[in-house]
């Protein structure tokens, strides 16, 4: 459901969005209730789950995965 925001309304939105992008307490109680309010006016889309290839699609390149180590070179003693 789309909203057709007046531009007054639009403006108190983007105040909002601004109060809550800008705040450094993100999961404080005042700005979870300030994202609830935005829910409401403006509802995200769903968003499709995205798998790994989605993110990174040179992780599956065919490489053997490593685990990032080094490995040493082995000591041989002189005797």
């Amino acid at each position: 459901m789309t909203f057709d925001l007046t531009d007054g309304e639009a403006a108190l939105l983007k105040k909002l969005n601004s109060l809550i992008d800008g705040n450094r307490y993100f999961l404080s109680d005042r700005i979870k209730t300030l994202k609830a309010i935005r829910t409401k006016i403006r509802p995200e889309t769903a968003r499709e789950p995205t798998t790994a290839e989605a993110i990174c699609p040179a992780a599956d390149d065919g490489r053997k995965e490593t685990t990032g180590r080094t490995q040493r070179p082995t000591e041989t003693s002189g005797f």
